[in-house]
């Protein structure tokens, strides 16, 4: 089973790329880390400037996107988790700074 998670966010690259090291850094049996060993259940890849396409994709769902960046399950055991990524992506960036989606549509 696939899961990739879309992120968009209103906050600048630089900010949400911080966010996110430090999200890893907290939480190293969950996500990739570069320095980690150990089998890590999502991927978190790197943050970019969001294109048109991507910005026009936040636009429909009310977000004003600055960047975007994607997690990708690793792990396909750890499917159970996805809510709990979702939380603590939302939390670290803020709910009003972030929207995610799968397969096309918005993650509750």
């Amino acid at each position: 089973m696939s899961v990739d998670l879309f992120c968009y966010s209103s906050l600048p690259v630089v900010h949400v790329a911080k966010v996110l090291d430090s999200l890893i850094a907290e939480h190293p049996g969950l996500f990739y880390s570069r320095t980690s060993a150990c089998q890590t259940r999502f991927i978190v890849y790197e943050v970019s400037e969001a294109n048109e396409v991507q910005k026009e994709i936040a636009l429909e769902h009310g977000l004003v996107a600055a960047s975007e960046f994607m997690i990708s399950l690793n792990d396909k055991g750890s499917s159970n988790l996805v809510r709990t990524v979702l939380v603590l992506v939302r939390a670290a960036l803020g709910t009003e700074n972030v929207i995610i989606m799968s397969d096309g549509v918005l993650r509750p």
